[in-house]
Parts: C-alpha cells; structure tokens; sequence
C-alpha cells in the first residue's frame, strides 16, 4: 500500500510539472546595422539595455498608427506555449505619448500582413510597471520592461498557434507597435521567450515507469 501511494504521489508531481521557458528568438544571428524587417536594424544592444549583447531596435517619429515588427519565423518550436514574453526596453519615449506592442501571428505563406485576413490573429499583452492606459502599454518612462502574452488574455491565439506547432508547420510572428501621435524616440526589443508545459503524455509515460520501476523493487 505505502509503494502505491509513494507511486501515484511520484507520478502526480510529475503531471504537475512546472512549464519550462524556451527562447525562441534572440536576433543573434543578424549583422548589426542591417535591416532585420520592417525598419527595424540589428544592433549591438549595450550594458543595460536587454542583456547586452544583440538585438533590434527601431526610431519612430510620430504620427499614430500600427507598424509592424520585428517579424521572426517560428519553425519546430516544442508545444504547447501558454505564454509569451519579449524583452522590451525604452530609450527615450516622450511624455504624452504611448507605445502598445501587440503579439500578432501570420499563418500564411506570404510576408507578414497585420490585417483582417483569415490567416492573422493576434493577442495583447500584459500592463507593464510604469505605463499608461489598457493592457501592454509603455508610457511616457523609460527603461526595459518585460511584457508578457499569456492563454487566458487570448486563448484563439493560442489554439492557433499551439495547433500549428504540434501540425510541424511554420508561421511568422511579430510584435506590432500601436502609437499614439505623441509617442517618439526609440526602443529595443529582445529575447522572446516561449513558456512550454511538459506534455501531459510523456508525463504519464514517465510516472507509469516510476510505478513500475516501484513495483518491481517490491517483488
């Protein structure tokens, strides 16, 4: 009795295991002062500014709107993702104004389009220490932030994208900047991240192992 316990315990904790983080792009393998998409350029970030190595990093002037970047393509990524953070930091926004980065995902065969097509969805993130308005916005501070996508601000985004992952298809995903008119200056953007849950199957290949590895020191 004391080993079936002691095995359902073992077995329970590893179905409870922990998500794992996972970087699934850093902009390491770009040359710095080249463009890496839609006006963002390579750079060497400096002490301070993300972890200090590479990175990419755009100006912007003002004007409101949507622009889209840094575009990355996700291909053999592990599964399921229930959440996604970037790296963001900000050199000198202005006050008045706001930056919103807003995860989006193309699914398509073609270049990334942030539009109404089938083959978009996108997810907003978390607020962020210092900002200002709804969800994943950066206000008028400066300084890196951390802003964080998860399942439950937009489960279809997920759906999609754990669907795609586990289909061993590729797909493109991007962080798009929403600006308000006073928003200028310039930011980084870094490390995105991908937290995976262990998959519940090989979990449970792996608690029936330790029941039977117990069963059999028994006998």
């Amino acid at each position: 009795m004391l080993v079936r316990s002691f095995a359902f315990t073992a077995a329970a904790a590893l179905l409870a295991a922990p998500a794992s983080a996972v970087v699934v792009e850093s902009f390491e393998a770009g040359v710095p002062g080249t463009g890496q998409s839609k006006g963002f350029q390579f750079v060497d970030s400096g002490a301070g500014i993300t972890e200090g190595t590479q990175a990419v990093r755009r100006t912007i002037s003002g004007g409101a709107g949507f622009e889209i970047g840094p575009v990355f393509n996700i291909d053999g990524a592990p599964a399921p993702v229930t959440e996604i953070t970037a790296e963001v930091h900000t050199l000198d926004a202005q006050p008045n104004g706001f930056l919103q980065f807003v995860l989006g995902a193309d699914f398509g065969d073609t270049d990334f389009a942030f539009n109404a097509q089938t083959d978009y969805v996108q997810v907003n993130g978390s607020k962020e220490p210092g900002g200002v308005g709804g969800n994943s916005f950066v206000g008028s501070g400066t300084g890196q932030f951390t802003i964080t996508y998860t399942a439950a601000q937009n489960a279809t985004f997920f759906n999609r994208v754990n669907a795609a992952l586990l289909a061993g298809d590729a797909f493109d995903l991007a962080v798009v900047l929403n600006k308000a008119d006073g928003a200028t200056g310039t930011f980084t953007v870094d490390n995105i991240t991908a937290n995976i849950v262990p998959e519940p199957a090989s979990l449970a290949v792996l608690g029936l192992g330790g029941v039977a590895l117990l069963g059999r020191r028994r006998r």
